[in-house]
């Protein structure tokens, strides 16, 4: 009976243990969420710029853009009163004057190292993992804004509605969609809304600019071109970059 318990008991850490990326309705006793992003480190990554060129990025095997399935649908989190958010200024029309292109590569580098290769339904957690650290978001500011957590269209949903907040807190702005995909800055967050582009109804999709044609979040895959193209579509669109805050 002992060894039987004993084996029940192994086998549920061994389920637990592999459910590293689930998401969770739950905060912790410090407000974070718990299984929200990999707990990759604690402190914001600086990687060193490499001694010799970057390795040249193939496009990965994976489905076309707008195929593959973002978040995980989880229940719906019940977030504390939001607190009183700073005045918002008028959005960026063109990439930001104070765009911070140190960063910005930071946080592209971070996105195409943690990127797992493949999409997993994941998007999210794991371009929020890069924003944690590159050191554009603290672990606890998710719950302490009020940042919904569920689906990658969360993010875009609080960041339009308080484009001081994102600026003042997260040193982040929100620029024009640009028609064409190339004119994305190195960096850039591009969020896409529920049903665009083809991507999930449920969840939306997130992602970050890395190279030239490439966007990472769990997998990577080219710009969508096809969908930056289209005003209907671009409307569904959110881009924000990194910025100074001076």
């Amino acid at each position: 009976m002992k060894n039987r318990i004993l084996t029940l008991t192994l086998l549920s850490l061994i389920i637990n243990c592999s459910a590293a990326y689930a998401r969770s309705s739950n905060y912790d006793e410090n407000g974070f969420v718990i299984g929200f992003a990999p707990r990759l480190t604690a402190a914001a990554e600086t990687i060193p710029a490499a001694s010799g060129p970057e390795p040249v990025i193939q496009d990965p095997a994976v489905e076309p853009a707008g195929q593959n399935t973002s978040a995980q649908p989880g229940s719906e989190l019940t977030l504390p009163p939001q607190q009183a958010f700073t005045a918002a200024p008028e959005e960026d029309k063109v990439t930001p004057s104070d765009y911070d292109e140190a960063t910005a590569l930071r946080l592209a580098r971070n996105a195409k190292k943690h990127s797992m290769g493949s999409f997993a339904g994941w998007c999210y957690s794991y371009v929020a993992d890069a924003m944690e650290l590159t050191g554009v978001i603290r672990r606890d500011q998710w719950y302490s804004l009020g940042i919904g957590v569920n689906a990658a269209a969360d993010f875009a949903a609080w960041a339009n509605r308080n484009p001081g907040t994102l600026r003042s807190q997260l040193k982040l702005a929100k620029m024009e969609t640009p028609a064409k995909a190339a004119d994305l800055p190195l960096g850039a967050i591009v969020v896409y809304n529920r049903g665009v582009c083809g991507f999930s109804g449920r969840s939306g999709h997130i992602e970050v600019k890395v190279a030239p044609n490439l966007l990472c979040s769990d997998g990577c895959q080219p710009a969508y071109q096809e969908c930056f193209g289209s005003p209907a579509a671009r409307a569904g669109i959110s881009v924000y970059v990194p910025v100074s805050g001076k």
